[in-house]
C-alpha cells in the first residue's frame, strides 16, 4: 500500500517527519514492517509498533556519510543498518507529502 506508486524512495540524508521505514521480507517480493519518522527536536526519531512493548516505542535515527545509524537495536533478527545495507530496508515519502500527484489508474 505505501510502495509502488503511491510513494518514493529517497536517501536517508533527505529523510524529514512523515517519511517511512518499509522493510522487506528476504524474499524482496513484499514487506512486513512499517515505520513512522517523527520530529522531535533536536532531531528525528522512528515510531514503531513493539513486540515486546505493547503500545509504540520511540527511538532516534541519525544520518551520516555511512548511511542511517538506528538506536533501535532488534530483540529478533538483523540490525536495521544491515538491512538497509542489504536493500531490505528502504526509506520512503508518500507522494502526496512530496507534492507529486498519485495516479488514479
Amino acid at each position: 500500500m505505501f510502495a509502488g506508486k503511491a510513494s518514493t524512495i529517497i536517501d536517508p540524508i533527505n529523510l524529514r517527519a512523515l517519511d517511512l521505514i518499509l522493510i522487506r521480507t528476504n524474499d524482496k517480493k513484499s514487506y512486513d514492517h512499517v515505520a513512522i519518522i517523527l520530529r522531535k527536536n533536536p532531531g528525528l526519531v522512528v515510531a514503531q509498533s513493539s513486540i515486546s512493548n505493547s503500545g509504540v516505542s520511540l527511538t532516534k535515527i541519525g544520518v551520516g556519510r555511512k548511511g542511517p545509524k538506528f538506536e533501535y537495536k532488534p530483540e529478533i533478527g538483523k540490525s536495521w543498518e544491515n538491512l538497509y545495507k542489504n536493500g531490505l530496508l528502504e526509506f520512503r515519502r508518500l507522494n502526496i507529502l512530496s507534492g507529486n500527484p498519485v495516479s488514479q489508474n
